[in-house]
């Protein structure tokens, strides 16, 4: 999909967009959202936050998000 000329009318051309979402665990993935946020996530926004997490990151901005919320700075 990175090498395609995508925008986002053609973003889910073939279910390629659902089969990508498809393929995230939801519970790492609300694990990892919650502890972003310190908070708990409702499973609709977990996947509300993947989608928009995948979109960015195909269309090429610049995600502010880290693998873990605390850096180690040692």
């Amino acid at each position: 999909m990175m090498r395609e000329n995508i925008n986002e009318d053609t973003l889910n051309e073939y279910g390629r967009f659902d089969a990508l979402k498809a393929t995230v665990d939801r519970d790492k993935a609300q694990a990892y959202f919650s502890k972003m946020d310190g908070e708990s996530l409702p499973p609709f926004m977990v996947n509300n936050r993947v989608e928009k997490l995948l979109t960015d990151f195909i269309f090429g901005w610049r995600l502010l998000i880290f693998l873990t919320p605390e850096q180690d700075t040692n």
